[in-house]
């Protein structure tokens, strides 16, 4: 018999077993459920725990397909967040249909009150280590079309001709 002390009420109980397995490291299984209802209260299929839970995985698990581009890069969830998803819930809301979390303004901060967004797709496109244009690049951009070319535009930018076409002809960066 090994002792061990439920992490839900922090009773001490025995079990024929060295290492109990995820279900039993709490004591009884009423233990184990009034614990995880503290935790997420319900909201364990709601989409902003899923959120909540891809964030961590992306930050703290090396397995994890994104790791490099999180995790990997030093890029943290804070601590507050970290051990509470009813904190996270109430810091950041419930997001809207099409939204996803975003860490703006600095897109190389870590996942923090104050870093943290709703965004749309869209959104987040110009929020990527790989944009190179900005709202004024745009803006330049399409004031010169009228008296360059699109290669030489592309150029001067160090994009491609391609892109230079989409953001003159308002296929990308529409809000500008």
């Amino acid at each position: 018999m090994k002792k061990f002390t439920c992490r839900g009420c922090r009773k001490i109980f025995t079990r024929e077993h060295d290492r109990p397995s995820r279900r039993a490291r709490y004591c009884t299984r009423n233990c184990a459920l009034r614990t995880r209802n503290a935790t997420c209260e319900g909201y364990s299929k709601t989409k902003l725990f899923a959120v909540w839970t891809s964030m961590i995985q992306r930050c703290e698990n090396k397995k994890h397909r994104a790791y490099r581009r999180y995790g990997g890069r030093g890029i943290k969830v804070c601590k507050r967040w970290r051990k509470s998803f009813l904190l996270f819930r109430v810091d950041v809301g419930e997001p809207a249909p099409g939204m996803t979390i975003d860490r703006y303004p600095d897109k190389d901060g870590d996942y923090k009150l104050g870093n943290v967004r709703w965004a749309t797709r869209a959104e987040q496109a110009h929020n990527t280590k790989m944009t190179k244009l900005t709202a004024q690049s745009v803006k330049r951009i399409r004031s010169l079309a009228s008296r360059l070319s699109n290669t030489e535009i592309a150029e001067l930018f160090d994009v491609s001709r391609s892109l230079i076409s989409m953001v003159v002809n308002r296929r990308i960066w529409r809000d500008v």
